[in-house]
């Protein structure tokens, strides 16, 4: 049974350094089949100046981005050091740093009679 609504497929892209994104939606008709809908290209015009963003290019659920970004990170893209992933860096540096500390007070503290 195929899933309604829309989703994305990421893969690599041989052609160049980078992805390709397939948008694709189902819809159920009116006697129950289920139908397939893709994205073809996405054209991009110039905007005149001073001019507010027109209506998106692709609107996604909350469910879809979610599957989005999934899609990418199996992929192999991940987010730049902001946010989740230099807070993940952040947090291995003050382990590695209390590690080393404990590495260091110890074998003083075990000689002294303390138990660990």
């Amino acid at each position: 049974m195929t899933r309604a609504g829309m989703w994305a497929r990421v893969s690599r892209d041989l052609h160049f350094d980078g992805i390709a994104l397939h948008l694709v939606q189902y819809k159920r008709t009116p006697e129950g089949q289920s139908v397939g809908m893709v994205a073809t290209e996405v054209v991009m015009e110039e905007m005149a100046q001073g001019a507010f963003f027109p209506e998106p290019s692709v609107r996604l659920s909350q469910e879809a981005a979610v599957q989005l970004m999934d899609e990418m990170w199996r992929t192999g893209i991940r987010p730049t050091e902001e946010g989740t992933i230099g807070q993940l860096n952040a947090v291995e540096g003050h382990r590695d740093h209390l590690t080393k500390l404990l590495d260091q007070v110890l074998p003083h503290a075990m000689r002294a009679g303390y138990d660990a």
